[in-house]
């Protein structure tokens, strides 16, 4: 259970953030806003068994400036944000399935399947 909740936290944000297009943009402004949702079920698959599904959701909205990640790394000292359309958004979505793992040292372990992911990043330029 504690890998479960480890997802549900901080960290599964930032494992979600690594593998995403969003992580290219830092967004900010007044008028940000993230929503963030998870939803945890019981699901069976043939062979698998019972095993836990969860699903996160992160979206930033209402953001009006930015900062493109690869513009800063190419130009050091340049921190200007451009600004965009308060229309844009950043979307990441992922399903995972945990289940048990192989006996690890006389120990139960854990498996972790990704099932679905969705990555957007959407910048409207002004």
């Amino acid at each position: 259970m504690q890998c479960v909740t480890t997802q549900m936290s901080q960290a599964g944000l930032a494992n979600l953030d690594r593998g995403s297009q969003a992580t290219r943009y830092f967004v900010g402004s007044h008028g940000l806003e993230q929503r963030t949702a998870y939803n945890l079920s019981s699901m069976y698959t043939p062979g698998e068994g019972e095993s836990l599904k969860l699903s996160i959701l992160c979206m930033k909205t209402g953001f009006s400036q930015y900062l493109e990640k690869d513009e800063l790394l190419r130009m050091p000292g340049v921190d200007m944000p451009k600004r965009c359309k308060p229309t844009s958004y950043l979307y990441q979505y992922a399903t995972l399935r945990f289940s048990l793992g192989p006996i690890v040292d006389n120990c139960e372990s854990v498996a972790c399947t990704l099932l679905d992911a969705l990555d957007e990043a959407h910048i409207d330029p002004v």
